[in-house]
């Protein structure tokens, strides 16, 4: 075994009451994704997801927009009368003993509540990275992706200001992280009927309830939470290598990976993010963050971030 390797553990498909006896004997002999990348629009999750897939010993999925997100174990998925079928046509075929492992990098299962169940059903030792990002980074990275969208709802500054404002939800959730109330309450506000496009793009940004769940739900040693800042740099080879490791996978050559996804928008000058509220929705957020941290055991750093217009980057 090469240096870095661990065994790669294979848990077969739970074949479900319903599956037909076929189906049910090439579940018994196939090997369920091991791996998975939930996560958050312009957080880097898209990154990491193909750094994972550049490996290897990581077969894509047969499914999904560039074999990248299946959507298998959502509900409307998993209640279908071929439900086991279905996931069996979306993974490749590996057999115990293979060194293979196969994973699946739909984002949404990171809020979904019961993705990560039907997910457990399947493969109890699956594992889970998790990008997170500078939330004001992340909030004005996606306002840029989808800037079509955007545009003719008003610049990034007043759609952001009016979505943190007293009485608002995300002000209501600033409110709860601040007094130190329970991980369950701020999800209950942020479920409460949905969030409307305005809202959601700052309220994306709120990592720690999800992180909360994941980790509850599967252990600490099954999840791994990833900052985005680290992923560019120096630091780069190093944080990819550990998310090798983390999945089991040999030592590999990280040199040839892609870049990490940048956003390229023009953008009208009026409705860029100014500086002031920069730092107005970088103090707001401080409470939220600190309860991220609090979950992870580690202080961030990004109420310590500046940014670099002329370099277009974050600098500690």
């Amino acid at each position: 075994r090469r240096e870095g390797c661990s065994a790669v553990r294979c848990s077969s498909f739970h074949p479900g009451a319903a599956a037909d006896a076929a189906a049910r004997a090439a579940a018994e002999r196939m090997c369920a994704p091991a791996w998975f990348v939930p996560g958050y629009m312009k957080a880097a999750t898209s990154f990491v997801f193909d750094a994972i897939a550049h490996h290897p010993q990581v077969l894509p999925a047969l499914r999904g927009p560039q074999f990248k997100e299946t959507g298998v174990y959502f509900d409307k998925e998993m209640k279908r009368p071929d439900a086991l079928r279905y996931r069996l046509s979306s993974f490749p075929f590996i057999e115990e003993g293979e060194p293979f492992i196969t994973g699946d990098g739909t984002v949404y299962y990171v809020t979904d509540r019961n993705a990560i169940h039907h997910i457990a059903r399947d493969n109890p030792h699956a594992k889970a990275v998790i990008a997170v990002r500078d939330p004001v980074e992340r909030a004005w990275s996606e306002y840029r992706f989808v800037y079509h969208s955007f545009a003719s709802r008003g610049s990034f500054d007043s759609i952001a200001l009016a979505a943190v404002q007293p009485g608002s939800r995300l002000h209501r959730v600033r409110e709860l992280c601040a007094s130190n109330r329970s991980t369950e309450e701020v999800l209950s506000v942020m479920r409460r009927g949905g969030m409307g496009r305005n809202s959601a793009l700052l309220g994306q940004s709120v990592y720690f309830p999800d992180v909360h769940r994941w980790i509850q739900a599967w252990g600490r040693d099954r999840v791994m939470v990833v900052p985005a800042e680290e992923l560019q740099g120096p630091r780069q080879p190093e944080v990819i290598s550990s998310i090798y490791r983390f999945l089991g996978l040999c030592d590999y050559n990280t040199s040839g990976l892609p870049k990490v996804h940048s956003t390229k928008v023009a953008v009208k000058e009026s409705h860029k993010i100014t500086p002031k509220t920069r730092q107005f929705l970088r103090d707001f957020f401080e409470p939220i963050n600190q309860r991220l941290y609090d979950v992870l055991g580690r202080d961030l750093g990004w109420s310590q971030l500046t940014y670099d217009k002329k370099k277009r980057r974050r600098r500690r």
